[in-house]
């Protein structure tokens, strides 16, 4: 505990000069006292503390008849110990203060962690979310795609078969024509009229078909070209479910290291109360040496009131 007075500070300073065998002044006072500057505030509280020192040593001295020498070294001694006890007191309530700090600022630490953690973990869980839903939309489109040209092969399919269905029709009838002509060949002439005429239009049927099956063959490519972009929605399905398993895989990771965040945070919560029960202890501790040492100060003044009691009886009688 620091001092809290001007008296206490001066009384403090002297006493650890003393116990260093170094004889205390106001101006040694002074210099150790930079905000202080009441010389005679100083020097009423220094002649304080010289008339008590003095007093106890020559009280000490009448009693028990030692010399002064051995009762300043007594004295001395008696300072250094009640000094150094303080000090140590001092030393392990700061000690208990900084494990105290110490473990407020890892939980503080632990706090930050998690409340981080649970960020990516909810930020992650938005990406899944979302790209199960992109999942979802591509696969719609790519069945609505697959139907539609599902839908133009088969009227091409059917095309095809209107058209060869007309062509042997049209072969039907050469063939008949041609019989007709090898048995009757007066209808020759109406035969090569109408043999001409189906050649016509027989020609006219072959440039349809031709025209139909160029169709056929830009719709085959656009059926092909679809297929590869079904091909591409397929292996980018695929990286979108690979990168969904990633995410789910980094999610439990995330999960697991907030366990074990979760798991130091108890662990500094754990530690702080130690913290505290320590300087509790502490505390308590040194009141009991505090109230021992008022004990045997109590009864060194009694020893001593008794001593001089005793003398004064001695002197009475003589």
């Amino acid at each position: 505990m620091e001092p809290t007075s001007t008296e206490e500070q001066v009384n403090q300073i002297c006493n650890d000069l003393y116990r260093e065998g170094t004889t205390p002044s106001v101006r040694m006072v002074l210099n150790l006292m930079p905000d202080i500057s009441s010389t005679s505030t100083v020097h009423k509280h220094f002649k304080k503390w010289k008339d008590q020192l003095d007093a106890s040593q020559e009280s000490l001295y009448d009693k028990l008849g030692f010399s002064t020498e051995f009762t300043k070294s007594f004295m001395r001694e008696i300072t250094r110990f009640g000094v150094e006890a303080e000090d140590r007191y001092k030393t392990l309530a700061l000690e208990a203060n900084d494990q105290r700090d110490q473990a407020l600022l890892d939980l503080d630490i632990a706090d930050e962690r998690l409340y981080k953690q649970t960020a990516v973990l909810q930020q992650q869980e938005k990406e899944i979310k979302a790209l199960k839903q992109t999942l979802a939309e591509q696969g719609k489109a790519r069945e609505a795609t697959e139907h539609e040209i599902r839908q133009q092969v088969e009227e091409l399919k059917g095309d095809n078969k209107e058209l060869s269905e007309t062509n042997e029709i049209l072969r039907t009838t050469v063939a008949k024509a041609e019989l007709r002509m090898e048995g009757n060949e007066l209808y020759v002439s109406e035969v090569k009229t109408n043999q001409q005429a189906v050649l016509d239009e027989n020609k006219t049927l072959q440039q349809e078909l031709a025209v139909i099956n160029k169709n056929h063959a830009a719709l085959e490519s656009t059926l092909f070209g679809r297929e590869e972009l079904l091909e591409q929605l397929r292996h980018q399905t695929e990286k979108l479910e690979t990168h969904t398993e990633s995410l789910e895989k980094e999610r439990s990771e995330t999960q697991t290291r907030m366990a074990v965040v979760e798991g130091e945070r108890d662990t500094h919560k754990e530690n702080w109360s130690d913290a505290a029960q320590a300087l509790k202890e502490t505390l308590e501790q040194l009141q009991e040496e505090k109230s021992t040492t008022e004990k045997q100060q109590k009864a060194l003044d009694e020893n001593q009131a008794f001593i001089k009691k005793h003398i004064e009886g001695e002197k009475g009688s003589h």
